[in-house]
């Protein structure tokens, strides 16, 4: 009898984490606000998102998480974005609201080597930022497993 029920709770999980062959992610949207965020607050709405890059940069995300900053705000110093990804549970950082793509700058060479943002993960999006003005000439670095790619040579650089 125990048996059974076990064999049927395995089955029952078994179907419902690998649904048609993918595992099921519980995947979080994080949302920052340079303006009106409050790094107390869980970040998870835009009714109460975050206010710093520092913030974002002590989480390590899961696969299928978002990261949304605020259209129209500016952000100064280095986002390190942390956690890997999956080929079909990428984590994607992008802009959420109307306006404008939010700014990212770091004009401190000391911070991150003058980054603006660090990907320190595998199967990482990102896509509608707006890097200027840093003092490196690598805004955007991603660096995993000896891989580096960088978004360099340009003062502007829309992701």
């Amino acid at each position: 009898m125990l048996a059974d029920i076990f064999r049927r709770i395995c089955s029952f999980m078994f179907f419902v984490f690998f649904l048609n062959g993918s595992v099921i992610v519980f995947a979080t949207d994080y949302y920052i606000d340079s303006n009106n965020g409050n790094d107390n607050n869980d970040g998870t709405s835009p009714d109460s998102p975050w206010k710093t890059l520092r913030r974002v940069s002590g989480m390590t995300f899961q696969p299928g998480d978002n990261i949304y900053f605020k259209r129209g705000t500016m952000y100064s110093g280095c986002a390190v974005i942390k956690g890997d990804g999956t080929k079909n549970n990428p984590i994607t950082v992008s802009a959420y609201g109307s306006g404008d793509p939010p700014k990212f700058t770091n004009p401190n060479y000391n911070d991150h080597n003058g980054n603006a943002m660090q990907i320190r993960g595998d199967y990482v999006i990102v896509e509608n930022l707006y890097f200027h003005k840093g003092v490196s000439q690598f805004l955007c670095k991603w660096d995993k497993e000896n891989i580096l790619l960088t978004v360099s040579y340009s003062r502007k650089c829309i992701l």
